[in-house]
């Protein structure tokens, strides 16, 4: 029971493979790696919209926290449990 997941770490909404060349593409951001580099866990979903793909990145731990936290700091932590990223048409980039 240790070390297993309650959550899925992956979840992908349509093709496969053309998810793997999406997140691949978004692993090599720095803000990617940084966000890997940081969190307690990281869980993916990626999903197609118009042709691009938009890939979440989240910790579920800082989101069940956030979850229980004040409203008052939920804008200033917005972003820290999460990161979304667009790819698509060639370009890849972190969503602001």
């Amino acid at each position: 029971m240790f070390g297993e997941s309650a959550f899925p770490k992956l979840s992908i909404a349509s093709s496969v493979k053309e998810a793997e060349i999406a997140i691949n593409a978004a692993e090599k951001l720095t803000q990617i790696k940084f966000f890997r580099w940081r969190a307690y866990a990281v869980a993916i979903n990626a999903t197609t919209e118009n042709s691009s793909w938009i890939i979440e990145y989240y910790d579920p731990q800082v989101k069940a926290q956030m979850a229980n936290s004040w409203r008052y700091f939920w804008p200033s932590l917005k972003g820290y449990g999460s990161e979304r990223v667009i790819v698509g048409d060639g370009v890849v980039r972190v969503e602001d």
